[in-house]
């Protein structure tokens, strides 16, 4: 424990120094001090996106690929760098500068597209090149976990005004559906006042007289 504490002291000692490089995956010259293992993976102790690798006793600092994260908990086996929402920076706050593209705000990440009432479009950036994305209908992308999810679980998206549909004042806190004006197939499930979009199987639509998927021939104005 004593021989990690110290190279962790003269890593930071190398921060302070200045001597580390703000951009790229190139390999530096680390500061002196041993290694806690002959092999390993260790974390920068105040950047984020950097870490030491000792090979063979000897250690390098390295950066991952800009809008990646060291997690010094992954096997030394697996690459070290992932996506934010899979790295506890543990108060090593500090990041490389932006490698910013017309198309990217990094060069690697998932950002959402769109502002709060246009929730379901989203990219993802490799080497700066950016890939769009659609959530599928209904659904929104949510940021923290990288997955697409109910619009009223994405803090940053207006349920609401994203789906063009507002649950009635009086709805009560019963689990309600309510028909969708402009699609029949589809229609609206209000949880705790929130709107969640539904869609009827193939061949059905929505009946809001018995609250359920019907046969489209039995529906009024089918």
């Amino acid at each position: 424990m004593q021989q990690s504490e110290d190279l962790k002291k003269s890593f930071a000692q190398f921060d302070n120094n200045n001597n580390r490089f703000p951009t790229g995956q190139e390999q530096y010259r680390a500061p002196t001090g041993s290694c806690p293992e002959k092999n390993g993976r260790y974390p920068h102790p105040s950047q984020c996106d950097a870490y030491f690798e000792c090979v063979d006793g000897v250690a390098e600092e390295k950066l991952c690929p800009d809008g990646l994260l060291f997690n010094p908990q992954n096997s030394y086996l697996a690459y070290p760098c992932q996506y934010p929402v899979e790295v506890n920076c543990e108060g090593r706050s500090n990041l490389q500068p932006p490698l910013s593209t017309p198309e990217c705000p990094r060069s690697y990440g998932y950002y959402r597209l769109g502002d709060s009432k246009n929730c379901g479009n989203f990219i993802n950036c490799v080497a700066g090149r950016g890939y769009r994305f659609e959530c599928p209908l209904g659904l929104a992308f949510n940021e923290l976990t990288l997955h697409c999810d109910w619009p009223d679980q994405v803090a940053s998206c207006d349920a609401e005004g994203y789906l063009g549909f507002s649950c009635p004042a009086n709805y009560g806190d019963d689990y309600k559906s309510y028909s969708n004006q402009y699609d029949c197939t589809k229609y609206f499930v209000c949880l705790n006042g929130r709107p969640r979009l539904q869609a009827c199987p193939e061949g059905t639509g929505f009946s809001e007289e018995v609250s359920d998927c019907v046969d489209l021939e039995q529906l009024p104005s089918w």
